[in-house]
């Protein structure tokens, strides 16, 4: 009888004092707010052991191992956590897409375009989670008008979805968008005004958007 008291006495105390995974993660957060970011990533290690199939924790501990130098690793939780339906997929492929035209750019994955054109897969991705994503949309049109991609009807297409969705990156979208429609001066784009251009660069440089160097009539 002594002998079972105890037993049940010593499993109560393991159990009181044993961790939810949901507390693992919020220590982890903690962790990671205050850049202790491989302590974090032991936290999220033990919430992913207790709950496998959490999203959000595969999300955070890819932040956490990217901060960590760990970008590779770092990639297949961001993945991990889109594939189990996190809260966060916008963001992970936001992330993932936006890290690609950052290889390309300086020359780590080459400069082909199906590296961009991945990459605008990830952004496109990252809007049909959330349509109102207006640095996806911005970031998505950069890759379009790019050198290898060259699609400048839809890269002013997006500029001016971010212009209706967002005044802090209007400035830039503005500029931007006039960039592209310069740029298809000669190819009779239906539905394109190379000549609006100019228009574009003013109302940029007009709500201090600080790159505007444009000649203008």
């Amino acid at each position: 009888m002594k002998r079972l008291t105890f037993y049940l006495l010593a499993t109560l105390a393991v159990h009181s004092f044993a961790q939810t995974a949901q507390e693992y993660f919020a220590s982890g957060i903690r962790k990671y707010s205050t850049k202790e970011h491989k302590a974090a990533i032991e936290d999220y290690d033990k919430a992913i052991a207790l709950e496998p199939n959490n999203g959000d924790f595969y999300y955070w501990r890819g932040l956490a191992k990217a901060y960590s130098g760990s970008n590779g690793s770092a990639l297949r939780d961001y993945k991990k956590a889109i594939k189990k339906k996190s809260k966060y997929s916008d963001t992970a492929y936001y992330i993932m897409a936006h890290y690609e035209i950052y290889m390309l750019e300086h020359g780590y994955r080459g400069t082909g375009v199906l590296g961009h054109r991945h990459a605008i897969k990830n952004f496109n991705a990252a809007i049909k989670l959330n349509p109102k994503y207006a640095t996806a949309y911005y970031e998505a049109g950069m890759a379009k008008a790019s050198i290898q991609v060259e699609d400048y009807k839809g890269a002013i297409e997006y500029f001016t979805k971010v212009i209706e969705l967002s005044p802090e990156l209007a400035p830039n979208a503005y500029y931007r968008r006039g960039d592209c429609k310069n740029a298809t001066k000669g190819m009779q784009l239906k539905g394109i005004d190379p000549g609006g251009a100019c228009s574009d660069w003013k109302k940029a440089e007009s709500l201090g958007c600080k790159f505007v160097k444009r000649p203008c009539n």
